[in-house]
Parts: C-alpha cells; structure tokens; sequence
C-alpha cells in the first residue's frame, strides 16, 4: 500500500526523466509498446478495439495502435472527441503517424454516436483497450466520454485499461491513513466515481502503482457489476532511478500557484530573524525570499542595526526591536519564519534566540533554522520538530558528531522529525521519509551570503506551501542551484551572493521552459 504515487507525484517524474534524457515521446512509445506486447501475450485475439482520448493517455493507445497493427491485428481506433483539440507534442505527433499507418480511424465528439456505437460499426472486438483519460481526471465525466465509457461497458469483451482505469479517479485517495480508515473514505467518497468509469479486466499502468490502485486489487468491490477484481501490471518504460532520486523540475510541479485574483500577502508572507553581528545577511535572505514570489518577507532585527539593514534596499521591510525575544508577536503574523541569518555568536543573543524558538515550537508556523541558531538544536532537539535546517558538513558534525551523509541525514531528519538540508556540492535534502540529492549549483557559490540566499528562498517558498517544508526546501535548493550556474556563466569565480539572488527569475523561466 506505501508502493504508489500520486498524480503530481508521477508528472513530476516524468518531468525529471525529461529534464535528464528521456524524452516524452521515448516514454510514451514505451508505454504504449508495452500495452500492445500485453495484448500479443494473449490467445486467440484477433479484432482489437480502441477507445482514445485527445491526452497522453489517448498518446499511449496511439502508440499500441500502432504496434499492433504492425503485429498483424485487426485493429480500429475510436478518438473519442475532436481531432484539433488533440494535445500538442508528444500526443500529437503519434496520432499523425497513426493517420499515415493502415488502422481503421473514427473519429467523433458526439454522445449519441457512442448511444449506438455497436449499430455503427461491424466490428467485434476480442479486445478492448481504453485509453481515454489518464490520472489528471477532476471531478465526474463529462460528454463525449461518458457516452463513450457507457457503450465500452456493453460490448462482450476483455477490457484492458491504460495506467488507469477511464474515470477512476486517483486524486481522491488519502493513503496515508491506515487501511481501514482508506476503506472507510473510500466507500463514503466514490461510489458515483467508481460506477461511472471503465470497469476493466487488466490494468497495464506505468512505472509505479497509481493512487487508489489498493482498491482495485482489494476485495472492495471495484464496479457494480459481477466482474473479479481486474489484474494490475505494473511496466517499466525506461524512467531512471535518478529521476526520482535527484532534484530537477518535476519538483516545481508541487508549489502553489499565484491565482490571478489573489491580493497582497495572499501568496505568503515571511519574516527574518537575524542581523546582530552581520547586517547583510538577513538582507540577502529577504531578496531571495521575494524573488521566491513570497508577497511580503518582514526582516525583524535589533533596533540599533535596523537602519543599516533598511538602507540595502528600497524593497525590504525593517522592523527594530529592543532584544531577539521581544519579536514573538511580529513573527506569528508570519507563515513562514527563517531564524539565524547574520546572528552571530554572541551568547545573550543566542539565549534570547533559544527563547524564541522554543515559543515558536508550540506555535504552527513553520520556521527554517539557518546558521548560527543551528546551535541551539544540541540542547534543545524539540526546537527542530516539524522545522527545517540548514546545516553544511562542518555544522552537521558539530550538532550530531558524526558526518553528514544521506544515511545520517535521513536518519537525523527522522529522529528530530524535521526535514534537513546538509548542504555541499552535492545538498543531501531529508525528511526521514524521503530523500532527494540537488546536484545544481557551481563552485562559485562558495562565496559568502548563498547559504543566507538559499535560506530566504526556502522561507519564500514555505510560506506559500507551509504544509511542505520538504517538498518546499527540495525545491528552492533545486533552483537556487540553477541560479547560480547562470551566475557562473556570467560572472565565473567573481561571482556574488546578490548575483544568484538576481538569476533567481531567469533560473526559473529556464526550468519551466525545459519541462514541458
């Protein structure tokens, strides 16, 4: 039941997958591929039906058309809709070879085609192939691909669906909870889900078992007919390990997004706690959380530093207080809190920073602890829970006396129950749970002030997905990297912490760019 993944979680992937080789049309003619050797696998199938969406779903159907037409099948492909609004890449170019091959074709966007599909066409399929929707479906079906999922049900033959079932909704299934409350909201959540969509005999779903796919493997009772269970294949269409390991765009996919009627401080807003010896790294953090989208990043600092502070820029917002501890109200009003930039070693501020941390322990904003506060985590282990640090190999021997490798990252995450970042060359990233590796980056971003950037950046980001903190450091550690190569390319080993900070927007154009 732990072994599956979620929508989001598969597009991110594949995404990563891109990012490091392998295209879109190498995994679609995978999957496809493997569809159509499931079909060959069989006896005595002659005539193969085909059901296909205008998505990479109906891509992956394009492609077992295909196959095994060149296999010597019968076969005659339905697109289900219209032919313009077929999806652009990947999808597209399949369909256009389909067109040039000997398969039958028919297309049609009309309900009551589909009311009378089996009048229509003189064709009995031995197999059926539904290839219509995939893991993106919200919400119920809607016309044509209602009508088409209903005359699918009412012809006499086996079904075999592609990744998942036509209307199965993915989305809907909480797996973290225990199995028997998942039953329970299984029952509550999808009885009209699960009698509308494809009720198949086989599933031939790609890489990893999909959410909810428990369900269907389970004695619950997938339709309301007198079907068995259907029989679920798990194929490999060639994902490497290193996409799901290594941090790349898929990553991004996870983040909130500005809705266009948002308004001021809607999109997160972050505060920084530091600037006692060092006055210029609570103002790197704040650049870098506002270029991480952030609405509004508070930096909350001694009186007598805060004018030098405010005087870095006209963008950053300054608040003066007498001591560290006197700033837990400002704070709370916050969601997202980075603690440690430019705080130094002196002992009564420290005092009063432990002060703080351990109130804000109690509180639920989540707060990264960076630098000098990492400290603090020896003594008072609590202060990490459900929080994030930032430690490089030097800070995480002196907090756990051992090195910093993934084993003791995830190991140290998991004991503390917070998600660490161990920054290097290679950022080893941890929440006990997961691991990620971030190999972005360069060798000039050894330069003072980017472990303050990247700091910022997580608390921009975590402010808006305060509910991720790994999801949300896995990210800003992956394009904060990809700034600072931009950085490199300009600027080489001359290269300055405001540089990265200035690449920040650039690095996130590219990365999206290269994802789609």
């Amino acid at each position: 039941m732990h072994d599956s993944i979620s929508f989001e979680e598969m597009e991110a992937i594949e995404k990563n997958a891109k990012y490091i080789g392998l295209s879109y049309e190498e995994m679609m003619e995978n999957a496809g591929r493997e569809v159509a050797e499931e079909v060959d696998s069989r006896d005595n199938n002659n005539n193969i039906l085909l059901f296909c969406g205008k998505g990479n779903n109906g891509g992956d159907g394009f492609v077992a058309a295909r196959y095994l037409s060149e296999m010597g099948y019968n076969v005659l492909v339905i697109l289900v809709g219209n032919e313009k609004s077929i999806s652009d890449g990947a999808t597209r170019k399949n369909w256009n070879k389909l067109k040039k091959s000997t398969v039958d074709l028919i297309i049609s966007e009309d309900p009551e085609f589909y009311n009378k599909l089996q009048e229509k066409i003189k064709f009995k399929p031995d197999i059926i192939i539904d290839a219509i929707l995939g893991t993106g479906i919200k919400g119920n079906l809607r016309e044509p691909v209602k009508s088409a999922v209903n005359s699918l049900k009412n012809f006499n033959a086996n079904v075999i669906s592609v990744d998942v079932p036509t209307g199965f909704n993915t989305n809907i299934y909480d797996l973290k909870s225990d199995l028997k409350n998942s039953i329970k909201r299984f029952r509550e959540e999808t009885k009209s889900n699960i009698k509308e969509c494809v009720n198949p005999d086989m599933v031939v779903t790609f890489h990893k078992m999909k959410n909810g796919m428990e369900f269907i493997k389970s004695n619950e009772r997938f339709a309301g007919d007198k079907k068995p269970n259907p029989k679920i294949k798990v194929a490999d269409i060639g994902i490497p390990p290193e996409a799901e390991t290594y941090t790349g765009p898929g990553d991004i996919v996870f983040l909130n997004k500005r809705e266009k009627n948002s308004h001021k401080g809607e999109n997160g807003r972050v505060a920084i706690l530091g600037g006692g010896e060092y006055t210029g790294a609570p103002a790197l953090a704040s650049m870098a959380s506002l270029r991480f989208c952030s609405d509004v990043c508070t930096i909350v600092t001694k009186k007598e530093v805060s004018d030098v502070i405010a005087s870095f820029s006209p963008n950053l917002i300054v608040k003066g207080v007498e001591e560290f501890d006197d700033s837990l109200d400002i704070l709370k009003k916050h969601d997202a809190i980075v603690v440690g930039p430019g705080i130094g070693n002196n002992k009564e501020d420290l005092s009063r920073i432990r002060k703080v941390l351990q109130k804000l322990s109690k509180s639920d904003v989540p707060t990264v602890i960076d630098a000098d506060a990492l400290s603090l985590i020896s003594s008072n282990p609590e202060i990490a829970k459900n929080n994030i640090l930032t430690p490089h190999e030097g800070e995480f021997k002196n907090l756990f006396g051992i090195g910093g490798d993934a084993k003791n990252v995830s190991n140290k995450a998991d004991a503390l129950k917070c998600t660490i970042i161990k920054k290097g060359v290679k950022d080893i990233i941890s929440n006990g749970k997961k691991l990620k590796i971030n190999k972005s980056g360069s060798p000039g971003m050894t330069v003072g002030g980017t472990g303050d950037v990247l700091a910022g950046a997580i608390g921009g980001t975590l402010s808006q997905n305060p509910k991720a903190p790994f999801r949300s450091t896995v990210a800003a550690a992956f394009i904060v990297g990809k700034a600072g190569e931009l950085a490199q390319k300009e600027y080489g080993n001359s290269l300055l912490a405001t540089d990265v900070i200035d690449k920040i927007a650039h690095a996130m154009s590219d990365v999206i760019s290269s994802s789609t």
